[in-house]
């Protein structure tokens, strides 16, 4: 028999308590929700500039700074992913990025909006970890994150519709 032997039983899986369609839906919402920035950094740098007076230079230390936030905030969430309930994580990212992304409604100055750029992508990181751990906790990783790629897909293209739409 070769080194590589298959297994007849492995199309069969044991079950995971992430396999139910909620936990897959909750990790595929928070997934979205945390990469959107991605995605909206285009339109939101050209109104820096165009709306908020940011120089180019400074629309683009801003863009970063929202991306290293939510790098931080995944970085740090995984740190005390198996420790903590998800579902606080979860709590505790929407509440900082609500609050952040709220302030920045009426901020309008650069250096507090950095800031605030950086607090809105560690909430966004936060989200992005929760949903990722979740679809890979399913018994069946590979589709629970096509079905994220797939929603994903769309989500996105939405978002590139209708945030050039919006005014300041």
């Amino acid at each position: 028999m070769s080194s590589i032997d298959l297994d007849v039983n492995a199309s069969r899986v044991t079950p995971s308590p992430f396999d139910r369609w909620q936990t897959i839906a909750f990790g595929i919402v928070l997934t979205l929700v945390g990469y959107s920035v991605m995605v909206g950094v285009p339109v939101l740098t050209t109104a820096w500039v165009e709306q908020l007076g940011f120089s180019e230079p400074q629309a683009g230390r801003v863009a970063g700074a929202d991306l290293g936030g939510l790098a931080l905030g995944s970085v740090m969430s995984s740190l005390v992913m198996a420790r903590w309930n998800r579902r606080w994580l979860a709590v505790l990212g929407i509440a900082i990025a609500m609050l952040a992304n709220g302030l920045c409604l009426v901020v309008t100055a650069y250096e507090p909006t950095l800031w605030l750029r950086v607090l809105a992508g560690v909430g966004s990181g936060i989200l992005t970890a929760v949903g990722v751990a979740t679809l890979g906790g399913s018994s069946r990783p590979a589709r629970a994150f096509n079905f994220m790629l797939f929603a994903f897909a769309f989500s996105q293209a939405a978002e590139l519709k209708v945030l050039p739409m919006l005014s300041m």
